[in-house]
């Protein structure tokens, strides 16, 4: 065990919020966000890491977690990325993706905390035409692959063990630190050092979602988690764009070279995993509980490229 987690204390007046966070999987893309923004946002967060807790092992989560002082939980570990979408094996998947947020239900709901867990707008498998939908809450989830069935499960299992709890399905995420499971990268880094390089860039044209940037989800999860208006929500960049359109888009915005991007298609390039044709989220719970809708992603993504740590 690391005997130094990752934290941040708030140097905000504490009646902003009186929430401590303990965010589990704080090295990641979105867990680093929230000890990185912790000071704004008026919380205390301790972070846990892979070396500080094996989540799919019960036992050990209750130990560790017992030991330790929070209000509220937020999971953002999953079993994702290259290996994850190759591996034929479901255990893995379903451990991580659907076991451990079982788990942590169990725990959030004997010792009286809240449990935040960040799930996928994978759970749906697109749509015919594709630019005709943006997927709500009360959409049916269809599961295009492995990884997005194991994230569904996890949704469904929650409830069956705490009634305190909120899920956020995000899409298309990209921060500061990138993704693990993708060697700390992400679309936007990935366009962006190939495009300072003056190299060329394939990107799909045919797969529409909704970009979203770890920062808006962080502030946004700070805000809601803040009620007790519990259960599922999307939240994600507003509107919608497929990958191609998402590049052009970063590269206008930093004046880069956009001839040096190449449509393609799906048909032409393959894919890691199958997906839908389009997972777009509108963020309909959100805003029929009274909170501010997140803004067009491209002003996130504006934001994003100001302040990037990259």
């Amino acid at each position: 065990m690391r005997s130094d987690p990752i934290s941040s204390k708030s140097r905000l007046d504490p009646t902003v919020s009186a929430l401590k966070l303990l965010v589990l999987g704080a090295n990641g893309q979105l867990g680093s966000d929230f000890t990185y923004y912790a000071d704004q946002l008026g919380y205390e967060t301790v972070g846990l890491t892979h070396e500080d807790v094996e989540v799919t092992n019960r036992d050990q989560l209750f130990d560790v977690l017992g030991r330790m002082g929070f209000d509220a939980i937020i999971n953002t570990t999953a079993y994702q990325g290259p290996k994850a979408y190759r591996d034929s094996s479901p255990a893995a998947s379903y451990d991580v993706n659907a076991h451990a947020p079982y788990h942590l239900a169990e725990f959030a709901a004997e010792n009286h905390k809240v449990l935040v867990h960040i799930s996928t707008d994978f759970v749906f498998s697109g749509c015919t035409p594709p630019e005709a939908h943006a997927f709500t809450e009360q959409d049916l989830p269809q599961p295009a692959n492995l990884y997005a069935a194991s994230k569904l499960a996890g949704e469904s299992l929650i409830p069956l063990a705490t009634e305190s709890y909120f899920v956020f399905r995000l899409a298309s995420l990209y921060g500061a630190t990138g993704s693990r499971a993708k060697d700390h990268s992400n679309f936007v880094k990935t366009v962006v050092g190939k495009l300072s390089n003056n190299e060329p860039v394939r990107i799909v044209d045919d797969i529409r979602s909704s970009p979203t940037s770890a920062k808006s989800v962080v502030f946004k999860i700070a805000e809601v988690i803040a009620t007790e208006k519990y259960g599922l929500y999307h939240l994600a960049g507003s509107g919608s764009c497929t990958w191609y359109e998402f590049a052009v888009e970063i590269a206008s915005q930093l004046k880069l070279p956009v001839d040096l991007i190449e449509r393609s298609s799906t048909r032409e390039v393959a894919q890691e995993v199958k997906r839908g044709n389009n997972t777009s989220l509108r963020n309909q719970r959100l805003v029929d509980e009274g909170f501010e809708d997140l803004a067009p992603w491209q002003e996130n993504l504006r934001e994003y490229l100001r302040e990037r740590r990259m």
